[in-house]
């Protein structure tokens, strides 16, 4: 748990520094890919691409209920019960302690993860 909890801070901390570093991740991307600037620029600012951290319990259920009434996962799958399969503790005590440690730098990112965090993971 120790090992994820950090895992879930630092993609945090990067989030944070991506919406904050914008052409520094724009010029990174096109080093690392190889693409010409306006098209990583046109992907990345593409309101359609999303980083996101959270871990989205509602929408795995949802994604979970849509592939079994599609006939997906076979009869088995009626035994799972998914939300035995999802733990949102550890990514919401990363959040936790990233906004205690550097919420002040960037409180409305802190604000909106934990806003996006209540909505998602009910």
């Amino acid at each position: 748990p120790n090992t994820l909890k950090a895992l879930m801070r630092a993609w945090i901390r990067a989030l944070e520094y991506c919406q904050t570093h914008h052409d520094e991740m724009v010029q990174a991307t096109v080093r690392v890919t190889g693409r010409p600037e306006e098209e990583v620029r046109a992907y990345l600012d593409n309101a359609r691409f999303n980083l996101n951290t959270d871990p989205m319990k509602s929408a795995v259920v949802r994604a979970w209920d849509y592939l079994y009434g599609m006939g997906i996962l076979d009869e088995s799958a009626k035994e799972i019960n998914i939300l035995d399969h999802i733990n949102v503790q550890l990514y919401k005590e990363a959040l936790d302690e990233c906004q205690a440690k550097y919420g002040e730098g960037n409180p409305f990112f802190y604000e909106t993860l934990q806003a996006q965090f209540t909505r998602n993971n009910k």
